[in-house]
């Protein structure tokens, strides 16, 4: 069992970085507030279930507009949740309300709220100066540099990601207190938001893209829940007051987890992850420049080959054209030959009626004497 869990965690360490942190980040603030061993849990928007290998040991139900497999599921809206108030013991929303228009996100908040029975963890990006910037850049990136679309980010910038402020007023509206939690090192997502971006439209090696998240999964998620950070996660309770400090020390956080602007920067494994990104473009680049030239080799041979081939034909044409004109001669030479005897032939025929009738009548003298 102990080996199956390993095997299990060391798939969820190979998925792209950024549902790692914002999953792993949820599993522990749940893991935080937990107040029994297994929970009912509502996972909004939740496909493609990977929550459920987070918590094994809960019975977790998704909800989303699309079908998913393998777990608990069923499909509707997140502004109509198809479930009685307090149905659950711990809703899950994650990185999902930036994808609702903006009219309809207090209704989902209201949802949320309205089918959980004691906690809500809200997770996603919202609408900040360095959030704003750093969306556009990777879309810019994405769009002008690799020539690809992410409707993902494309969502984010039509709807506008949700107001930070709206959130903070609404839950203050109906009288809870949310607790606040950094999630996605800002300078290290952009970094490998890139990284995955160009390994996927460039190098295309599903080995080495897993490789390349697993090694941030595993060495760098420790510093992601930190400021300046991508996304927020609220956890809120409907029956009690929660203890900030204490939720940060089971996660292993301290509170604040704010350095100062100075101390934001990219740590050096990120750096060399992305120069191994680089090394293994220019190491594609060669392998794509190498198969180019096998290519025009063998296509420059398959044109020596093709021109021998043609030479070989030409001449086998010419020597039929050299036959063709011998066996004219030879037509010709038989035509004149019968011209010669259609002509010659009336004069032998009177020569030899000449002939035979001399011979007939030198019989009859013969015959008569």
């Amino acid at each position: 069992m102990a080996a199956s869990s390993s095997c299990l965690q060391d798939e969820l360490y190979k998925i792209p970085f950024d549902m790692f942190q914002r999953y792993k980040i949820a599993a522990e603030l749940l893991n935080a507030v937990r107040s029994k061993a297994q929970l009912t849990v509502l996972d909004v928007g939740g496909w493609p279930g990977l929550m459920q290998k987070l918590l094994p040991s809960d019975r977790l139900v998704v909800l989303d507009l699309q079908e998913t497999r393998g777990v608990e599921a069923l499909i509707g809206e997140a502004t109509a949740i198809p479930f009685t108030s307090g149905s659950f013991d711990l809703v899950l929303a994650i990185d999902i309300m930036e994808h609702l228009p903006a009219g309809h996100r207090q209704r989902f908040l209201e949802e949320l709220l309205r089918v959980t029975g004691g906690y809500l963890i809200l997770a996603g990006p919202f609408s900040e100066p360095d959030v704003d910037y750093a969306e556009r850049t990777l879309n810019d990136f994405a769009a002008r540099v690799l020539g690809v679309r992410n409707r993902f980010l494309e969502e984010h910038i039509a709807n506008g990601l949700p107001d930070i402020e709206e959130v903070r007023r609404y839950f203050r509206e109906v009288q809870l207190v949310p607790v606040e939690v950094p999630n996605g090192y800002l300078y290290h997502w952009i970094v490998m938001m890139m990284a995955n971006h160009f390994i996927e439209s460039f190098i295309r090696n599903r080995a080495f893209h897993e490789w390349v998240n697993e090694s941030y999964n595993r060495g760098s998620y420790v510093s992601d829940n930190r400021e300046p950070c991508y996304r927020r996660v609220f956890v809120v309770s409907k029956n009690s007051k929660l203890n900030g400090e204490l939720i940060m020390n089971r996660i292993g956080l301290k509170q604040p987890p704010y350095p100062s602007r100075l101390d934001s920067t990219v740590k050096p494994e990120v750096v060399e992850l992305l120069f191994k990104v680089i090394e293994q473009a220019i190491a594609h680049q060669a392998e794509i420049i190498k198969s180019r030239d096998e290519g025009i080799a063998y296509q420059a041979q398959t044109i020596d080959d093709l021109r021998k081939i043609i030479k070989s034909r030409d001449e086998g044409i010419a020597y039929q054209a050299q036959t063709i004109d011998d066996l004219r001669k030879i037509i010709k030479s038989r035509d004149e030959e019968i011209a010669d005897l259609r002509e010659s032939l009336p004069v032998r025929l009177w020569l030899a009626s000449i002939g035979f009738l001399k011979k007939r009548v030198l019989r009859t003298e013969i015959s008569d004497h």
